[in-house]
């Protein structure tokens, strides 16, 4: 069955694994969200962990903000939420939001299905950006390499994010998941 939001009652445990894993994400490198990049903000990591763990909701809840306990100690502005549906391979999805304090989240949904699993542990390195993208000549970043997982879950939401990041006007934005 399906708790409030619809998360459903089966992801419950791992929800919780990944809102503390997230915690330790955001409380490592989710920083950068704040006004001075160089001091650790208990607070703002557990809100981060909210939006996290908000990523495991159903489109229907993402969209209303009604996903229950995260929603609840999450602001977003209202009817500013776009989801990202899953990708064909991965399976990964998330949501984009725009944030009372003019910045918007950018959430991706912790690891569920056995594609989600798959590409957790597809750990080796490969360069990024990837060669054969249109960002495979890109100045920004030589010699950058990145989770091969990752990167190919990232590559199936790319376009359907920054979509959301232009529908919503972002021009500051922080990531979590």
């Amino acid at each position: 069955g399906l708790r409030r939001g619809g998360i459903p009652r089966t992801i419950i445990p791992q929800m919780a694994l990944a809102v503390v894993l997230t915690s330790a994400l955001v409380a490592a490198a989710g920083s950068a969200a704040l006004a001075d990049p160089g001091t650790y903000n208990e607070s703002e990591a557990r809100l981060f962990a909210y939006y996290s763990q908000a990523a495991f909701c159903t489109r229907r809840a993402l969209e209303r903000w009604d996903c229950g306990s995260s929603c609840e100690h999450a602001p977003v502005v209202p009817g500013q939420v776009r989801f990202v549906p899953e990708g064909p391979a991965k399976g990964v999805q998330g949501f984009v939001a725009r944030l009372p304090d003019g910045r918007c989240v950018v959430s991706f949904r912790g690891s569920l299905t056995l594609n989600n699993w798959y590409a957790d542990f597809y750990a080796f390195q490969r360069p990024w950006p990837p060669a054969d993208s249109d960002r495979g000549n890109a100045t920004w970043c030589q010699g950058c390499l990145a989770h091969s997982g990752f990167a190919a879950a990232y590559e199936e939401l790319r376009g359907p994010v920054h979509a959301a990041l232009l529908d919503l006007s972002c021009d500051r934005v922080a990531v979590t998941g």
